[in-house]
């Protein structure tokens, strides 16, 4: 069946038409007729994206059907649909190259032949519905390549702004580390000019503690990069344990309180009394949240400004709220401040610098503790950021980890396996002082055969060394049985998830990073040495 497709029968004889008429739609097509040329243009004005085919008369009164195929063929709407001349005169040559000319399909004579005209109005029909259908097919690909160029220029734009980010990362990144770099660097000149001329004034003090700060916070934006990394691919747990909140914000809090000082900014502290005891939460992750938050509140906030640290409980939750009147933050720009690399732009903003990361970072641990992170913020006047974290109540331990080492403790021996000499030189002075004896292997091999050989009470392992590597050296001690218990503590620069569970696996018991925290060694250690203390 052909109900789909419409005929048009233009003739000036009516029996005409309905012999067409009854012969087309007996075959399932639909059609529509008119008696004159100027009728068929007036239909095709209204009609012309239903008529599939033309069947059109060439004698005809006023105007024939060569003056009428003209008109259509002329008009944009109507000249793709195909017309087939009807005529009652033998087909002189003439006549037909004016038919092709205009643009005719065939001719057909009179009188007509059901067959054959059945046969050639379902060629052309097939014609015109596969035109159609290619018609159709050519647009929706226009339509998808339009659509996919649209994607294409976003993504585009995507790219670029994300290489521009990650450039202006870089360049922050550079900044943030050279700025230290520079202290660092320029004040331990000065101070081994003043140790070659003995002048250990004032001073000397003052330039070692400019030392000290300047590599804390090189070391802050490196753990920033590499916990940007561990967030990015999944490489970071949530570790649960007691310990006592109040105590370890005051602590957390005290540079902040010198800072602010320094800087003529008052900063205050508050935490409410509902919260008491101890927490079950990740204590070094809320640290990190709270130094970043902290850090930006200091440094966005002018001279004679405030900070404020308000610590609150509501329904099950405890609420950290950190308020500034600093320069703020504009509207279009609170949310993207939590995204990566992003950074707040303006002239007040950029002579601030920073890495872009601190806020991303804190959003990613606020969520895995089970919390949410809002800001609200008012340009020129000043920003909150509040986060969340679950109240759970902890177990209240007394901690037996103490750094400071007793007298008795220098009967105990400290294998140290390092391959570079300074990290040999501050580690051995680090034990040395306090009170432990200390041994010196300088590749895992040298550690297996001194391991065998004096026993040591426990061995601070470097990974990465010539000949054999501390990974290496402690899957053989674990196989002896006489030191299968040696408690092997890694001390590496690698800071990736990969890296201290490949030292775990081999056997090590502890994974300590590079560079060293004078205080988390000591505490690592006595975990696993049956130290008498003071």
């Amino acid at each position: 069946m052909h109900i789909q497709n419409t005929i048009l029968i233009v003739d000036d004889v009516k029996a005409n038409i309905l012999s067409l008429k009854t012969l087309l739609e007996l075959e399932g097509y639909k059609t529509l007729s008119a008696t004159s040329g100027k009728e068929a243009l007036k239909i095709l004005q209204l009609e012309y994206e239903t008529i599939d085919l033309i069947l059109l008369d060439v004698q005809m009164p006023e105007m024939d059907g060569f003056e009428t195929a003209e008109l259509i063929k002329s008009r944009e709407k109507t000249k793709e649909i195909p017309i087939l001349f009807v005529t009652a005169f033998e087909k002189e040559k003439s006549s037909l190259l004016r038919g092709f000319t205009i643009g005719a399909s065939d001719y057909l004579t009179k009188p007509i032949d059901n067959d054959i005209v059945l046969s050639r109005v379902a060629v052309f029909i097939k014609l015109k519905n596969m035109q159609d259908e290619l018609r159709q097919f050519g647009k929706l690909l226009e339509e998808k390549v339009d659509e996919r160029t649209k994607e294409l220029y976003e993504a585009k734009k995507i790219s670029e702004r994300a290489s521009r980010a990650k450039s202006e990362f870089v360049a922050n990144i550079s900044h943030e580390i050279r700025t230290p770099l520079n202290s660092i660097i320029g004040f331990s000149d000065i101070l081994l000019e003043m140790v070659k001329k003995k002048e250990f004034n004032a001073t000397f003090e003052e330039y070692l503690t400019i030392i000290k700060e300047n590599g804390d916070n090189l070391c802050e934006v490196v753990n920033n990069v590499l916990e940007i990394s561990k967030i990015e691919t999944g490489n970071f747990e949530v570790i649960h344990e007691s310990f006592d909140l109040k105590g370890m914000v005051e602590n957390l809090i005290s540079p902040y309180k010198i800072r602010s000082f320094d800087k003529k900014i008052t900063f205050h502290y508050s935490i409410s009394p509902k919260i008491k005891g101890f927490i079950s939460s990740d204590s070094l992750k809320i640290r990190q949240i709270l130094n970043n938050i902290l850090g930006n509140a200091i440094k966005f906030t002018p001279e004679k400004g405030r900070v404020d640290l308000i610590i609150s409980l509501e329904d099950e939750q405890i609420l950290f709220t950190i308020c500034d009147n600093g320069i703020g933050i504009p509207q279009e720009k609170q949310e993207s401040i939590f995204e990566m690399f992003e950074q707040i732009e303006g002239n007040e903003s950029t002579k601030y610098q920073g890495t872009g990361l601190g806020l991303a970072i804190s959003k990613k641990l606020v969520e895995a503790l089970g919390g949410k992170i809002t800001v609200d913020s008012t340009l020129g006047k000043g920003t909150s950021f509040t986060f969340s974290i679950p109240y759970v109540s902890g177990i209240k331990r007394v901690d037996s980890v103490m750094t400071e080492i007793a007298e008795i403790n220098k009967k105990k021996n400290i294998l140290i396996v390092e391959d570079q000499k300074d990290n040999i030189t501050l580690i051995k002075k680090f034990l040395e002082r306090r009170g432990f004896a200390v041994d010196i292997a300088y590749n895992g091999k040298e550690a297996v055969d001194m391991v065998s050989r004096i026993r040591p009470d426990l061995v601070l392992m470097d990974i990465q060394m010539p000949v054999m590597n501390g990974i290496e050296a402690t899957k053989i001690l674990r196989t002896k049985t006489e030191v299968k218990d040696l408690p092997i503590i890694a001390l590496s620069a690698y800071a990736f998830e990969e890296s201290i569970s490949d030292a775990k696996n081999a056997g090590m018991n502890d994974y300590l990073t590079k560079p060293i925290n004078k205080e988390k060694l000591f505490q690592t250690m006595n975990k696993f040495l049956e130290v008498q203390t003071v």
